[in-house]
């Protein structure tokens, strides 16, 4: 994908491995950043390192189902009656991402899974692989999630079920990674997670 919000992911990827670690990358195919219609930027593909693996998975968004949906103008009662198929487009994302996941993590031995959101499922493949594997899990945020503004929700009470769902999956992470001080604050004020699981790392380049 193109946009700034790769470069977190990006520059992590070629640090950790200049630092000797063995980077392995799972993330989506480039045929759903076609279909979701997100800015693609392939030249960037020449930042990663060689020797970092990268794997693709589906995320299985129903698009032309949605479309269909969106036309008929019963998107809306869809997307409250049946909120885990919407609720964000990589919603699918881990019944793909974990079993590959669980099969990268076996195969090389790997102790420490790292996720970065959104999206924030992403989130939930590292609380899956963390409770099934036993592995470490670091879940970094380059926004918040409920108190994200570019978020919507069908209804109060799938507002009300998001918050429940986003201290129940944090609170699973041996660390939380926000990438401001104020993000740190509100989720401390908020009880999301204890303060001795949090930790701010900023998108400033050179921090």
């Amino acid at each position: 994908m193109g946009g700034p919000g790769i470069n977190r992911s990006l520059q992590l990827t070629r640090y950790l491995h200049q630092m000797g670690y063995e980077v392995h990358v799972l993330t989506v195919t480039e045929a759903d950043i076609a279909k979701g219609s997100y800015p693609a930027d392939t030249s960037r593909m020449d930042e990663i390192p060689p020797g970092v693996h990268v794997y693709r998975t589906s995320i299985r968004y129903p698009v032309k189902f949605r479309a269909g949906l969106i036309r008929l103008k019963l998107f809306r009662i869809a997307w409250a009656l049946a909120y885990p198929w919407f609720w964000e487009p990589a919603a699918r994302w881990p019944g793909n991402a974990v079993p590959f996941a669980e099969k990268i993590i076996r195969d090389h031995q790997i102790p420490l899974v790292y996720t970065s959101s959104g999206p924030f499922s992403a989130a939930q493949i590292g609380a899956r692989l963390r409770r099934k594997l036993g592995v470490k899990w670091v879940c970094d945020l380059r926004d918040p999630f409920t108190d994200a503004y570019f978020f919507s929700w069908p209804t109060k009470l799938h507002w009300h079920l998001c918050r429940w769902m986003e201290r129940r999956i944090y609170r699973q992470a041996d660390r939380l990674v926000v990438n401001t001080p104020a993000v740190r604050r509100l989720y401390l004020r908020r009880d999301v997670v204890p303060d001795s699981k949090l930790t701010v790392i900023t998108n400033g380049y050179g921090d």
